[in-house]
């Protein structure tokens, strides 16, 4: 009852002085989303709603060894080569996003 008493009290304060409460949007921190893709032996992802790295995950899906390339975004596009083997899966961060990802042929 007291419970119910004070919120009715508070909202009838903000309505008197102008104010409101901020919505559940506005609190909540901005996200971009979630990449997904997959390019010849290749699916991969990341998500761009991170602070200060962001992280590319992937998983060589074919029966045999593989390069996969990140082109980073910030870093003058810096080219990262990185051979996985037959059905392996792995990640890579950096303090940046990728440009591009693809597969590089076999290893």
């Amino acid at each position: 009852m007291t419970y119910r008493r004070l919120t009715a009290g508070l909202a009838a304060a903000a309505l008197l002085t102008g104010l409101t409460a901020p919505s559940a949007e506005a609190a909540t921190p901005e996200r971009r989303g979630m990449h997904r893709g997959t390019d010849g032996c290749f699916n991969w992802s990341w998500d761009d709603g991170g602070w200060s790295s962001t992280t590319v995950y992937w998983h060589n899906t074919c029966d045999r060894a593989e390069k996969l390339a990140i082109a980073w975004k910030w870093t003058g596009l810096e080219v990262s080569r990185i051979t996985v083997p037959a059905d392996g899966k792995g990640h890579q961060a950096r303090r940046s996003e990728p440009e591009s990802i693809w597969d590089d042929g076999a290893a």
